[in-house]
């Protein structure tokens, strides 16, 4: 019994394997890819370009102004370091506030509320969301300082540098409606 199924394995294997012989689909499609690459003709390919020498350039300053230090022109008065943190500008060391973060004019006026002289103003972001200032708190990129709250528009301080000085401006957030008139509808 174990000659007949050693003898029986063994015809199945020889079966199998000359069928995977005798089987050459699939192959047909590669060698003829291979054929066809090897004997390609190549005279088409373009030949490689002619590289230009490099020619040296050296650059020599001289005289010249040094490109890494600030630049100031004849009539403008030069201010050292220690002169320009007593010049009035923007608090370096201040906390920047959540309305800083826009645009002075992409922020709302929606509102005040007042209790005795506490006068606060709501404003709206541009994301939607509501904020609650008051006189000195700060809003917009140009260091706005709200200096003035009325039931008409928020009044800031804008502090906007010109290049070579701070300069003060003034900005005011009229109250925003979407309420549309009568004689627009």
């Amino acid at each position: 019994m174990k000659r007949l199924s050693k003898t029986f394995i063994l015809a199945i294997s020889s079966v199998i394997i000359q069928g995977c012989v005798f089987q050459n689909d699939g192959f047909e499609d590669i060698e003829r890819k291979m054929f066809e690459f090897v004997n390609n003709d190549t005279s088409n390919i373009a030949p490689l370009p002619v590289i230009e020498e490099y020619e040296r350039f050296s650059y020599n300053a001289g005289d010249d102004r040094n490109v890494f230090e600030r630049l100031y022109f004849e009539d403008q008065e030069v201010v050292t370091d220690s002169e320009q943190a007593d010049l009035p500008g923007p608090d370096r060391f201040r906390v920047k506030e959540q309305l800083e973060e826009y645009d002075i004019e992409e922020i709302k006026y929606i509102g005040m509320m007042s209790k005795g002289n506490d006068v606060i103003a709501i404003m709206k972001d541009p994301k939607g969301i509501s904020h609650i200032v008051k006189k000195g708190n700060y809003l917009g990129v140009n260091n706005g300082e709200i200096v003035d709250i009325n039931k008409l528009y928020v009044v800031v301080n804008e502090l906007l540098n010109n290049g070579n000085r701070w300069v003060n401006g003034t900005k005011k957030i009229h109250l925003y409606s979407n309420i549309q008139s009568r004689s627009e509808q």
